[in-house]
């Protein structure tokens, strides 16, 4: 006797084919059984086909019925087998008897610590939503975990038989302060789905996330890539949490991160920009926050914010000083007027890094005690050290000016300063060229002027070999009559920014007779145009590099070249262009959790950072064979706080935009999530319902077993009636043979 036992998972199409086939058995039968015999002669033959001509239609029909008994008998026992049945739509499915492999995608990412009405955080609603979706796994299913907070992680595969290891996974797992990835998460798990390919039970995908604006970045469509997704396993969903209010830190940035007294001794000031926002479904009321800016040393200062009905966003500005020179570190606290205006406590601290100087050290090259006196009495180097350095008292004054001789800079020479002006960059030897770009990879700032000498040089080129630049820069100046009007671009360069209400006035008086001209279509993208002559770039510089900042005048500081250095224009272009540009310098040093950053060449050599409580961090060389590289954590930053070295620090922010707590539209959410395919939408406190529902609607196992068994015996009736094993009255008086006389 055929038992399921033998058919292991009940999930062999083959059967299916077979139980086709079988069906054809009984009819090749039926066709041999009626394959002509010899007529023998009888004498009583006529009494018998009499009797068979009176009962044949009834015999047939009872042949027939028999036949079709025995081929829906052999249908019906593969069909059982094969576990294919018919759906509700006419399709055929498969029974799920052989389990089920479940792909369980977990947010714990921000948005999963914000707390509802009842104070409860909704990483509970997702961990109990896992764990009743564990205890209804079966002995035949298979569980992974994924989680989404960035960067997305695979905590549990290949699929696990064992749903109460997964359990303890999740049980040490907390929420963390870095933003969702769910498009991330997704894309990892149709990989782990296409590299399972020899798995045939069926697969579901369920995604326990809050679906919060924080977490679905609806504002852009879900890759392409995703909707093989929704064909290779069924997608389901947690209902949507409901939006909570909170406040947030969004910003906080210094006028300046490079300080500079404005009197040498004095004490610096910064200026903060606090920037402070409220999500809300309801923004009609006005309540109240408290700002706290903490900076070294010094007592908190504070600043309300009122909130006026309907305002969500705001900014403070606070101005505070910094006794101490070198990384200061200022922290900006948010204190929300209740609990029930915050539901995330993470995004109410933002900290930044600035660096204090108690002087800038300048290096001016030029050739010394050989210049020619200039018409007005004023070589170059005067004027520019004149613009640096004005006081009387320079002991005094914050910006340190070192003169040396072009031919003769060394690696020694640049150890201390932070920037050099090269008024003759014609004089550079091979080894100060050399010694120049090592120092401006190192992290300095290197600005180049054209020499006030009528002669061609060959000084372009070799800056622009030296540096890899694209910058086409002609060999021999222009003489223009009449001069070139100056003017800036239509977005001022970030080194202007300061000088924007002013720079049209500036500009105006500023004349050029004679310069090197520069190919403007030879700069590209890596180089900001700050000044231009008739519509010829003057000054260039180039972009926020990783490695330094090279900047060029194609104008000599000479009366005969320009008239810029007599003209209000030139003091605060000079100053403010070398502020910004060193302050653009500072190594990027503010992250966010979840990065695991490239650091600087400038930490090259530092192996531990030390980090909030617990959450210290070593460092590794991006390359061994080449120090010059940097350094770069062992692990992505998990918390938010500053990370401090022996002389660098940075911090690691919170992003506000990941830690939006309001509710998404439901059809632009909707909309979003069917770009990997159609979803259902589970309930937290009974996430498999779908499964069962599908189940129950696909798997006819039974039904078909019990079907079979009771075609099988209309077939023993049927058998047995036809064969005539139980004669009739009626049938055996027709046969009877009548003596004559």
């Amino acid at each position: 006797m055929l038992t399921l036992a033998a058919f292991p998972g009940f999930l062999v199409p083959g059967l299916a084919v077979a139980g086709a086939l079988a069906v054809s058995i009984p009819i090749i039968i039926h066709i041999l059984s009626r394959r002509p015999r010899k007529p023998e002669p009888w004498a009583a033959m006529r009494f018998l086909l009499a009797a068979y001509k009176k009962h044949r239609v009834r015999t047939q029909l009872e042949q027939w019925l028999l036949l079709a008994s025995r081929c829906l008998l052999m249908l019906v026992i593969g069909m059982a087998l094969a576990g294919l049945i018919w759906s509700a739509s006419g399709s055929l499915g498969q029974i799920t008897d052989q389990g089920r492999t479940v792909y369980v995608v977990l947010d714990n990412s921000i948005t999963a610590t914000a707390k509802d009405a009842s104070g409860q955080q909704r990483w509970v609603r997702l961990t109990k939503a896992a764990n009743t979706l564990l205890d209804t796994l079966g002995a035949k299913d298979r569980v992974a975990l994924i989680t989404a907070s960035r960067p997305v992680q695979t905590a549990v595969w290949p699929p696990s038989a064992d749903p109460m290891a997964v359990r303890r996974q999740i049980e040490q797992m907390r929420p963390t302060a870095a933003e969702a990835d769910l498009p991330e998460a997704l894309r990892q798990t149709l990989r782990s789905i296409e590299q399972d390919d020899k798995d045939t039970r069926p697969v579901y995908v369920v995604m326990l996330s809050d679906l919060s604006a924080g977490a679905a970045p609806v504002g852009e469509p879900m890759p392409a890539e995703l909707k093989r997704l929704g064909e290779k396993a069924t997608l389901m969903a947690l209902e949507p949490a409901t939006s909570s209010n909170n406040v947030q830190i969004t910003k906080l940035e210094p006028d300046r991160r490079i300080v500079v007294p404005e009197i040498a001794g004095a004490t610096p000031t910064v200026t903060w920009t606090v920037g402070v926002r409220r999500l809300t479904d309801n923004a009609a009321g006005a309540t109240l926050s408290t700002v706290r800016l903490q900076s070294p040393d010094r007592a908190p200062i504070v600043r309300a914010v009122q909130w006026e009905p309907g305002q969500t966003e705001t900014q403070v500005r606070i101005t505070t000083p910094l006794d101490k020179p070198g990384l200061q570190t200022v922290s900006a606290t948010l204190d929300p007027e209740g609990e029930a205006t915050d539901s995330v406590g993470a995004d109410n601290t933002r900290q930044s890094v600035v660096r204090v100087y108690e002087k800038l050290v300048v290096l001016v090259l030029d050739r010394k005690g050989a210049e020619t006196q200039a018409a007005d009495g004023f070589t170059p180097r005067k004027w520019l050290t004149t613009v640096l350095a004005p006081a009387a008292d320079r002991l005094n004054w914050p910006i340190e000016v070192r003169e040396q001789d072009a031919g003769t800079v060394s690696d020694e020479t640049l150890t201390e300063a932070s920037v050099a002006f090269v008024l003759r960059p014609d004089l550079l030897s091979d080894t100060a060229w050399a010694s120049m770009k090592q120092w401006c990879e190192a992290g300095g700032l290197v600005w180049f002027v054209a020499p006030a000498t009528p002669q061609p040089g060959l000084w372009p080129q070799t800056l622009t070999d030296t540096f890899g630049l694209s910058w086409s820069i002609a060999l021999e100046p222009t003489t223009h009559d009449p001069p070139l009007k100056l003017e800036a671009t239509e977005t001022p360069a970030p080194e202007l920014a300061r000088l924007r209400p002013d720079l049209a006035d500036l500009l105006r008086p500023v004349t050029v007779s004679r310069r090197l001209p520069i190919d403007a279509a030879s700069l590209g993208a890596a180089t900001d145009v700050m000044l231009s002559a008739n519509g010829s770039p003057l000054l260039i510089a180039t972009t926020a590099p990783p490695h330094g900042r090279v900047m060029l005048l194609a104008t000599a500081l000479d009366s005969e070249w320009t008239n810029l250095p007599t003209k209000p224009l030139f003091v605060p272009l000079v100053h403010e262009s070398l502020r910004a540009a060193i302050d653009r310098l500072l190594p990027g040093n503010e992250f966010e959790p979840g990065d695991q950053p490239q650091l600087a060449a400038s930490w090259s050599g530092t192996t531990r950072l030390d980090g909030p409580e617990g959450a210290d961090m070593m460092l590794a060389p991006v390359d061994s064979a080449d120090p010059q590289r940097g350094v770069q954590p062992i692990r992505p930053f998990a918390e938010p706080g500053l990370y401090r070295s022996e002389t660098d620090a940075l911090v690691v922010n919170v992003d506000p935009n990941a830690a939006n707590t309001l509710a998404v539209d439901r059809n632009v959410l909707t909309a979003w999530l069917d770009g990997a395919g159609t979803w259902k939408n589970i309930n937290a406190d009974d996430p498999t319902a779908p499964m069962r529902a599908e189940s129950a609607r696909t798997d006819w196992t039974t039904t078909l077993l019990w079907m079979a068994i009771v075609l099988a015996l209309i077939e023993m009736f049927l058998a047995r009636h036809v064969s005539h094993a139980t004669a009739h009255k009626s049938r055996a008086s027709a046969l009877t043979i009548q003596p004559t006389n």
